[in-house]
């Protein structure tokens, strides 16, 4: 688990409401991008809800310098989960999209019906694509299969799990590193 899909669990796992057996899996036990992995996960697991957290990320340089990437990982990754969903008759999907998905420069506050009002940031375009796609594919299966499928878009992301890395980190983890060094290195 990563981030958010760490603090996702971390949250249900606390839950006096949630009774049900959470089931994960991580990037070095099940490559999401690869459809018949998903569906034996899928076909052992038997999930009743899903919920995608599972993304290839990084912030503005690493989006900046890897967006094809970013746009067939996200795709792979979200196709494989949403055609298993379907395969063995999940009955809830919750998709987490990202705020990148509204376009750039519009005036806040952000409205839902802002979404694809305008172009994506180009910094994050391949990211917000496939984004994008899946917020519709959640609205397409909801319309055709009636499976209770939707989208979350959390407005930002960061805490136990953040990656530092001054080239793939998103703004408050890289200013904390960045922090961080300045005071071990005593710079002003």
């Amino acid at each position: 688990s990563g981030l958010v899909g760490s603090a996702v669990q971390r949250k249900l796992s606390s839950s006096t409401l949630f009774k049900s057996k959470i089931i994960t899996s991580n990037r070095s036990s099940l490559d999401l991008r690869r459809e018949v992995d998903v569906s034996n996960f899928f076909s052992s697991a038997r999930p009743d809800t899903v919920i995608v957290c599972a993304a290839t990320v990084g912030g503005i340089s690493a989006n900046i310098n890897y967006p094809t990437e970013f746009l067939l990982d996200n795709l792979q990754i979200q196709n494989s989960i949403f055609l298993s969903s379907l395969k063995f008759n999940v009955k809830n999907i919750c998709f987490l999209g990202s705020s990148c998905m509204y376009p750039s420069g519009i005036s806040r506050p952000i409205k839902e019906d802002d979404l694809l009002s305008g172009p994506f940031e180009t910094t994050n375009e391949g990211y917000a694509l496939a984004n994008t796609a899946g917020l519709r594919l959640c609205q397409m299966i909801r319309r055709q299969y009636g499976i209770n499928a939707y989208t979350l878009i959390p407005n930002n992301s960061y805490g136990p799990g953040d990656n530092y890395d001054p080239k793939f980190s998103h703004v408050i983890p890289s200013l904390i590193s960045k922090l961080r060094i300045a005071i071990s290195n005593h710079d002003d």
